[in-house]
């Protein structure tokens, strides 16, 4: 008997977007190099999976043999054994731009007498609109694997939950047939998120030890502002280690130094000063920056940073810190 492939999408893609910053301490020239460093444009490919239901009710009524018939292809089956009997069960959902296209796989067997049938459909909800099917359904004498064209199904019903629903002809008597695995076979683009930033580069320039300083005094305006992409997202911030320093909440100890960020969009920032309680230190691990950023929606932020106190190197430092890009 054939088995259906199981590709599953465990990632989630998403496009990062990295800002530079470069300060040296005072006694040595100023030094700033601007190299060009775009981020990289991830493109979305095709992907495919296999949706399975996540329960089965049985004349409306949570049914654990039928749900555990329709989902494992190992001989177990459910039978439309009265004349008013009929299956539901929720598949899967699934985050995706757009589908490519769909087909419905299934196992089943039957023994009907002269003019009974039975029908299979997809819809949009439990006993919604009709996305697809098969009505009458073929019938064999032994178990078969058969399929029906779905493509008609879209990204936003995946999103929403689609329901299988089988049923035997009310018209007729009772029908005996034997249904066995059903999966939902998608070919679909995944969502990709994006984020691009106004500012890639800039300089702090020089300064001295157990200093600070802000993009609030570097320039005019809302600060550095990040824009979306084509979906819903949400952005995460979080900083870097430089060649020779450590980033931290403090710089009470040598070769330590600070960064924070103020979201400018929701917060005034410039209300506590350029370094004050508005202002949240960044580490090495995400931070929520805005949960949900409407698509082509734009987040503004502001930077400070604190440099080392002390520091035993006197050399350029690049801080990187990343606004990331990611399912809400």
């Amino acid at each position: 008997m054939s088995r259906a492939k199981l590709w599953i999408n465990f990632s989630k893609i998403m496009l990062v977007a990295t800002i530079i910053f470069a300060w040296i301490f005072s006694g040595w020239p100023r030094i700033w190099q601007n190299p060009p460093i775009p981020p990289e444009i991830q493109e979305a490919e095709a992907s495919t999976t296999n949706l399975v239901v996540t329960s089965c009710d049985i004349n409306d009524v949570s049914d654990t043999t039928c749900y555990e018939a329709i989902i494992a292809d190992d001989g177990s089956s459910d039978t439309l054994a009265t004349k008013t009997e009929h299956l539901d069960a929720p598949f899967q959902t699934l985050s995706a731009n757009s589908v490519n296209s769909a087909t419905l796989y299934y196992d089943s067997w039957g023994e009907m007498g002269a003019g009974e049938d039975w029908w299979i459909y997809v819809k949009d909800t439990r006993d919604g609109a009709t996305i697809c099917s098969v009505d009458p359904a073929p019938e064999y004498a032994s178990e078969t694997t058969d399929s029906f064209d779905c493509s008609a199904i879209t990204a936003a019903q995946l999103s929403a939950g689609v329901w299988l629903y089988i049923a035997g002809n009310d018209a007729k008597g009772p029908n005996l047939n034997n249904i066995e695995y059903i999966r939902l076979y998608v070919d679909y683009t995944p969502v990709v998120y994006s984020v691009t930033l106004d500012q890639e580069t800039f300089s702090y320039g020089t300064m001295n030890n157990n200093t600070a300083s802000s993009t609030l005094t570097l320039w005019s305006g809302a600060g550095i502002i990040a824009t979306n992409g084509d979906t819903t997202a949400k952005f995460d911030i979080y900083g870097a280690n430089t060649a020779d320093w450590t980033l931290d909440a403090a710089t009470s100890t040598q070769n330590y130094y600070t960064h924070k960020f103020c979201n400018e969009t929701d917060n005034n920032c410039l209300a506590s000063g350029p370094y004050g309680a508005s202002f949240t230190a960044l580490t090495t691990s995400p931070v929520l920056l805005k949960g949900s950023v409407a698509p082509a929606g734009q987040v503004a932020f502001q930077l400070s940073m604190h440099t080392p106190n002390p520091s035993s190197v006197y050399s350029t430092q690049s801080a990187v810190v990343t606004v990331q890009a990611s399912a809400p």
